[in-house]
């Protein structure tokens, strides 16, 4: 018998927030910190394949080795993270379930 795929839940690490509907194409993380999304047929992706449907967007400036954010409506970058992309993917623990 295979394990159920596992649950999760979203935090928002800016605004506190707790949610259980998925506010977005939030990444799934690895424990070394490497973000990826899952394609179409279940491969990883190390860029957000829907990134144009959202105004936030996360990119990296090589020359500050660093990321920074866009907002694609309003065209304004900055270095500050905005509670659009503050969101993480948290696995259910077994207890919790």
């Amino acid at each position: 018998m295979t394990e159920p795929d596992p649950k999760y839940y979203f935090f928002n690490e800016m605004t506190q927030e707790v949610q259980w509907d998925d506010p977005g194409d939030v990444p799934y993380e690895e424990e070394g910190g490497t973000k990826y999304w899952l394609g179409q047929h279940g491969e990883h992706l190390d860029q957000d394949p829907r990134a144009h449907l959202f105004t936030w967007v996360e990119s990296y400036s090589d020359e500050h080795e660093r990321p920074f954010f866009y907002n694609q409506q309003t065209k304004v970058s900055t270095w500050e993270r905005p509670p659009d992309l503050a969101w993480r993917r948290v696995p259910v623990s077994r207890e919790e379930m």
